[in-house]
């Protein structure tokens, strides 16, 4: 352990078997010194900023080997032969994953949407369809892809990308809100839950100070409570109350 200490400048205290992955730190700077001796600074300052270094890399490498849930006891896992290459794998098998699973999320956020742009534009319902086809100026915009709401928050300045995976969950809906006259430019971002309206935010996350937005929105939102429509489970609803 003291080994450990005067060559890494590392408090061993905080070195919990968790983050150790029950391996114990003699035996991960052995391997690590097995790994880079060839490139290990004389200089002792230096020594310990490289091996710091090294050491926050074998650390990365088995958080990615957990996160794909591979065992992680496994030392033909946890200590290869060539690191570097084994890090390039291991890191290529979580980028495949990382991106099978953001389509899968698109995926599933593109049907929650579309489900939700048919029932709502194709209700028969008047005072729905009017917010849809433009009042008082405004009219609401239905996102239904996840890269909409990726572009529109990129161009707004706001975190609306970061609720793909809260409406792909179905646990609220996004509404665009644009000009009757530029129906195409970004204006204001809607979320809507059990009948209210949670954030109501233009670029910047600016709020609307002269409240003809907010009260466009709030009539909105108290249309969809009449109908007792709540994201995303308004065909079933609809079918229990006999909306038509």
């Amino acid at each position: 352990m003291l080994f450990w200490y005067s060559y890494m400048g590392k408090d061993t205290s905080k070195l919990t078997p968790r983050n150790l992955y029950d391996y114990t730190p003699l035996k991960i700077l052995k391997y690590l010194i097995r790994q880079w001796n060839h490139m290990i600074p004389n200089d002792q300052s230096e020594r310990e900023n490289y091996m710091n270094y090294k050491w926050n890399e074998w650390i990365n490498y088995m958080d990615t080997v957990e996160k794909l849930e591979l065992p992680t006891k496994n030392e033909i896992i946890s200590f290869p032969k060539d690191f570097q290459a084994a890090d390039k794998r291991i890191t290529e098998m979580w980028n495949k994953k990382r991106k099978k699973e953001a389509e899968e999320r698109d995926q599933v956020y593109k049907d929650t949407m579309e489900h939700i742009a048919n029932e709502l534009q194709q209700n028969d319902n008047t005072k729905l369809s009017k917010f849809f086809n433009g009042m008082l100026g405004l009219k609401v915009i239905i996102p239904t892809s996840a890269d909409m709401l990726v572009k529109e928050g990129a161009r707004m300045g706001n975190c609306l990308s970061r609720y793909v995976d809260k409406v792909a969950d179905k646990k609220t809906a996004i509404f665009f809100i644009r000009k009757c006259s530029d129906p195409e430019k970004e204006y204001y971002a809607m979320e809507y839950s059990d009948g209210k309206v949670l954030q109501l935010e233009a670029k910047a996350h600016s709020r609307d100070t002269k409240g003809n937005v907010e009260a466009f929105a709030k009539m909105f939102a108290k249309t969809l409570d009449e109908l007792h429509w709540n994201e995303p489970e308004f065909v079933q609803q609809k079918e229990n109350i006999g909306v038509a």
